[in-house]
């Protein structure tokens, strides 16, 4: 989870911020990959609305 504040949303901080947040996405995605069928089990089904 990354933290993102108020501040960082504007002016040089959004540069930096958007930087920080691609090498996080970057680093998490060679950590554990991007497949997320394992996860499959833990989908909550529910009825469709009509």
């Amino acid at each position: 989870m990354s933290r993102v504040e108020w501040h960082d949303l504007f002016g040089r901080h959004r540069a930096h911020l958007k930087d920080r947040l691609t090498r996080e996405y970057l680093t998490t995605c060679r950590a554990f990959g991007t497949d997320i069928s394992d996860l499959e089990r833990f989908r909550v089904r529910r009825p469709k609305a009509a």
